[in-house]
């Protein structure tokens, strides 16, 4: 993320459980430590943006930190379970765009 000067990353998974064999996303965020990752993620599922789009999304277990190899510096990072799989990439996205801005011009 440092090399590409990004501070925050949202991954959006998709894919079947083996278990299961259900269809199943997740979405992730990541950011370096100094992004308030965990506010941001607070005001996108309190946001009207993410009431439209009704993700659903349910916080799953992580690791705090994960390290860089050549440095002390981390990475935070959150992972959640959509429960709605209807949303997809392409109503996830521009609603995370429209929130990154809107807590970008309130926060940074």
């Amino acid at each position: 993320m440092r090399s590409e000067q990004i501070s925050f990353l949202s991954i959006m998974f998709a894919f079947y459980d083996d278990t299961t064999g259900l269809f199943r996303r997740e979405l992730s965020f990541c950011s370096e430590e100094s992004f308030p990752l965990e506010d941001f993620v607070t005001s996108v599922v309190v946001s009207t943006h993410y009431q439209e789009v009704n993700l659903q999304l349910k916080k799953m277990e992580l690791p705090g930190r994960v390290a860089f190899e050549d440095d002390q510096k981390g990475l935070k990072a959150f992972l959640f379970l959509q429960e709605n799989v209807q949303p997809s990439r392409k109503q996830i996205g521009p609603m995370l765009e429209k929130q990154l801005s809107s807590f970008a011009s309130v926060m940074l």
